[in-house]
Parts: C-alpha cells; sequence; structure tokens
C-alpha cells in the first residue's frame, strides 16, 4: 500500500469517526456505557449467522475432537483379535498370495479366541532400497514405515524373509531367535533362520513360485526389554506367534 492510500485511509477512518461523534447528543459526552445496547438477531437465520461468525472455529474444534475419540473407542471396542501372525518382506511382490496363506496355514494355527474359526494376520512388505527395482521412492519410504510401525508394536513375531531383506533387519539390529533349540540343524544355514526351500512348508504354501530363497525367523522375545515384555499385548503376540511358528517347522 503506498503512502497516498494509506493516507486516503486513515482520513476516511476520521471522517467515519465524526460523523458518529456529530450523531450523538453533546458529541456522546455525558452518555453513560450501560445505555448502549448491542443489536441481538431475532430471526433462526440471523442468530445462527451470528453463532457461525463468533464460534465457527471452535465448532470445528469440538467436531474435530469428537471424530477422535469415537475413532479411538471404536478400534478399542471393535479390534480384532488375530489368532496367530506373520510379516512378509521381499523384494518380490507377495500381496497376491497372502489370502492363500492364510487358507493354506489355517490348519496349523490354534482358535485362541474361542469364536470357532482362525483368523490369521499376514501383511506383506515389498522391500527394496538398492534403488534398482520397481517401486517409486515414495512407495520405499511408505513401506520402511510399515515395516518400522510392525516392529515397534510387535504385533508379529514371525517374518518370512529373503535373503536381502534379513540382512536389513539384521542391519537394523533387530534379533532372531535361535532356532537350534526347535529343529536342531535342520534346514539351518544360519542358526536364527529356517530355510523353506526344499521343505514342506513350502510345498504346501507354493513359494517356489514367487522365489526359492525364503527363510523363517522369530524375533528373539528374550531380547526385548524387561518393559516391553511385560506390555500385555506384545505378550500375548508373542505366546500366540511362538505356537503358530513351531507348527509351522514341524510341519511334514
Amino acid at each position: 500500500m503506498s503512502e497516498y492510500d494509506k493516507y486516503k485511509k486513515d482520513r476516511q477512518k476520521l471522517i467515519e469517526a465524526t460523523k458518529v461523534k456529530m450523531s450523538t447528543p453533546n458529541g456522546g459526552a455525558g452518555v453513560k456505557k450501560e445505555d448502549y445496547q448491542p443489536l441481538k438477531p431475532t430471526t433462526a437465520k440471523g442468530k445462527w449467522e451470528n453463532y457461525w461468525y463468533h464460534y465457527k472455529w471452535v465448532t470445528f474444534g469440538s467436531i474435530f475432537a469428537a471424530i477422535l475419540i469415537i475413532t479411538f473407542v471404536w478400534q478399542i471396542a471393535f479390534k480384532t483379535v488375530y489368532d496367530a501372525h506373520m510379516v512378509v518382506v521381499s523384494k518380490i511382490p507377495f500381496d497376491t498370495v497372502v489370502d492363500s496363506f492364510k487358507v493354506k496355514l489355517s490348519d496349523l494355527a490354534t482358535d485362541y479366541t474361542q469364536n470357532q474359526k482362525i483368523e490369521l494376520d499376514i501383511m506383506a512388505i515389498q522391500h527394496d532400497n538398492s534403488g534398482e527395482g520397481s517401486l517409486s521412492p515414495e512407495m520405499v519410504q511408505a513401506n520402511y514405515v510399515k515395516l518400522a510401525a510392525g516392529l515397534s508394536t510387535l504385533d508379529s513375531y514371525i517374518y518370512m524373509l529373503d535373503e536381502s531383506s534379513y540382512d536389513y533387519l539384521k542391519e537394523m539390529d533387530l534379533k532372531f531367535m535361535d532356532l537350534s533349540e526347535l529343529v536342531g540343524t535342520e534346514n539351518l544355514d544360519k542358526p536364527d533362520r529356517y530355510a523353506l526351500k526344499g521343505t514342506n512348508l513350502a510345498k504346501k504354501l507354493d513359494v517356489s513360485v514367487l522365489t526359492d530363497n525364503m527363510y523363517l525367523c522369530f524375533i528373539d522375545y528374550s531380547a526385548l526389554d524387561e518393559k516391553r515384555q511385560n506390555k500385555k499385548d506384545i505378550k500375548a503376540n508373542y505366546e500366540r506367534d511362538i505356537v503358530f511358528f513351531k507348527e509351522m517347522l514341524a510341519y511334514k
């Protein structure tokens, strides 16, 4: 705004103020503050417009807070409790076979929820941080966030991994359980991973259709700090997943 425009605006304000003063008896002198009565809307439309003008943002804030509270309560009250969990992480996308895995593995799971059906939570994450794959940088980041979130909440202890995903998680200092206590040395090329290649479990899942080199790993519960071990959900997921994992390894 130029100096001239500012001058005109200030001058107009002065003129309007003078008009108001001149229209008041004695120039406003001797008039008490309580003698002024604010104009109040009398129609429903006027009252609504007045309310909306003064409380619009308060209303928006209240609605937003209510939505958050309702969403939180809904998730707590109607959260699906699964009988077992597994995460598949690989350069090759496994999304198309997740539903098939759920069906084929259902006979190895226990109905912990006692709802007369087996509900498995199996999530597939395509992971490739080499920069040479088909994933966009945005998808790489989104999948990383999904993987990190799962590791943080420990919804699953069972991981089916390819070679690069195994190496990546080990670089993140994730500790897997020593499986020699469960299966001896059978199919263990490393103590903490079970090679699926050539096993009846691999045939059951038909994993070879996608890739031959996949491994089963189990997060080491004993390596967690005491605070996480004592969390109710984390402990319950461990107890369910370890039984399911043992059944998978024992499948003949």
